[in-house]
């Protein structure tokens, strides 16, 4: 029997599988105060101490600053830019922590880059781990399924309704989906994609859909054998998903979101696994992975491919100047892409290291280039892309443990810096 999330709560009583009943969650939070920074907040949380330099020199043209530091330390958070440009960050994993959801996981924050400020916001009724959230309708956001503090996975969604500034329940998906993949398209729909059964050999991913307007969640489709992870939406309006399945290297699938029909199979850029998906213009699109030597076991440095809707198929782009995971990455506003920080090598070596430099990738030319030198080297966080161009790098760690380290989990970051282009 599944087990639901929100059991116990008060409520509309909704159906939702095997027969398992949900209630609505009314939000026990008031709602956020206004988008700008709130002295006596910042100072009612406890702040990580950071030395990070306010400036640092850079030979390319853009300039870096440091900025309002979040008033949680959070890494494996999620963050939205929200239609009135303010940011919303809620969220806390620990993400090297296992099991369910951290106590202040719930807590949201929301920048507001012309005061340079962060504000408390109104937090989700409970702890929630490993969600997604994408845009919603009215400029607002949606977090969807993750799991509870009990490691038990979440059918509900919430809804960051902007104009009140406060979570409100979201329709209850039909399944819970502990580890989801998302994404909003053009016309507003949001899909929802995640492994809803498995067992040692095989998985079924399902997925859901909701259209503007609607208070209930469609049937997508489902993709059989596949444990899907990732999803990319392509400037085509076609849909790609990245997924597992026993022993064997990682299968993609496509949809069309203007055309109908199911989720069918997609040429593979020939990884083991897939680290990444980045919509290019033109409905292309790079993969950043790795493979395996079978003579020695060991992994082999990250590539980059490059899909080409002309040819339909992958070939070699242009290798990424310096092996990274854990980076933040984002799309620019002219289709760049820009990837900063992160671990140099494989996580689990001792000579890696996290970064403090940042490249940026040129679809129109298949070319690399140094990016801007961060103030502080750091991993896990998370980057955004605001509408004037310039991008906040936010929160993640800077010192890297590796398994059997004490403590394991390193200390989180709350700064935050704004990387500005020249005008």
């Amino acid at each position: 029997m599944t087990r639901c999330a929100d059991a116990g709560t008060v409520g509309l009583i909704v159906l939702v599988v095997a027969g398992c009943m949900s209630p609505a969650i009314v939000p026990s939070s008031p709602p956020a105060a206004s988008a700008t920074a709130i002295p006596s907040a910042r100072a009612s949380v406890p702040i990580e101490p950071q030395s990070s330099p306010s400036a640092v020199s850079n030979p390319s043209p853009w300039t870096v600053s440091a900025v309002a530091p979040m008033l949680r330390a959070r890494d494996g958070f999620r963050a939205l830019v929200l239609g009135d440009d303010t940011v919303l960050v809620v969220g806390d994993d620990q993400a090297c922590a296992p099991g369910g959801a951290s106590p202040g996981s719930e807590m949201s924050e929301r920048y507001d880059a012309v005061a340079n400020g962060w504000s408390v916001a109104a937090s989700l009724n409970k702890p929630r781990k490993e969600f997604v959230m994408v845009p919603a309708a009215n400029g607002g956001a949606m977090v969807i399924g993750g799991v509870n503090a009990d490691d038990v996975g979440y059918s509900s969604t919430k809804r960051f309704d902007l104009d009140a500034a406060m979570w409100v329940d979201g329709p209850l998906l039909h399944r819970a989906y502990p580890d989801p993949s998302a994404v909003t398209v053009a016309d507003g729909r949001i899909y929802v994609l995640g492994p809803t059964s498995s067992d040692e050999t095989t998985s079924t991913s399902t997925v859901e859909i909701l259209a503007p307007g609607r208070e209930q969640w469609d049937d997508g489709g489902r993709i059989d054998w596949v444990s899907v992870r990732l999803v990319v939406s392509l400037d085509d309006g076609r849909l790609v998903s990245v997924g597992s399945t026993f022993e064997s290297p990682e299968l993609l699938h496509v949809h069309d979101t203007g055309g109908g029909g199911g989720w069918r199979p997609f040429p593979s850029p020939g990884f083991e696994g897939v680290d990444r998906l980045v919509a290019i213009p033109d409905g292309g699109m790079l993969a950043v992975g790795w493979t395996y030597d079978p003579a020695t076991g060991d992994t082999q440095p990250m590539s980059v491919r490059r899909y080409e809707r002309s040819t339909n198929a992958w070939a070699d782009a242009a290798p990424i100047r310096t092996q990274r995971t854990g980076a933040l990455w984002t799309t620019l506003r002219d289709g760049r892409v820009l990837v900063a920080g992160g671990v140099n090598g494989p996580r689990n070596r001792l000579e890696s290291q996290i970064v403090g430099t940042s490249e940026i990738y040129d679809p129109a030319s298949d070319t690399w280039s140094a990016g801007p030198v961060l103030l502080q080297a750091r991993a896990d966080g998370e980057a955004l892309t605001l509408a004037d161009g310039s991008v906040l790098l936010m929160g993640g760690v800077n010192v890297r443990n590796i398994e059997g380290d004490s403590p394991f989990c390193p200390s989180r970051l709350t700064s935050v810096e704004r990387l500005t282009p020249a005008p």
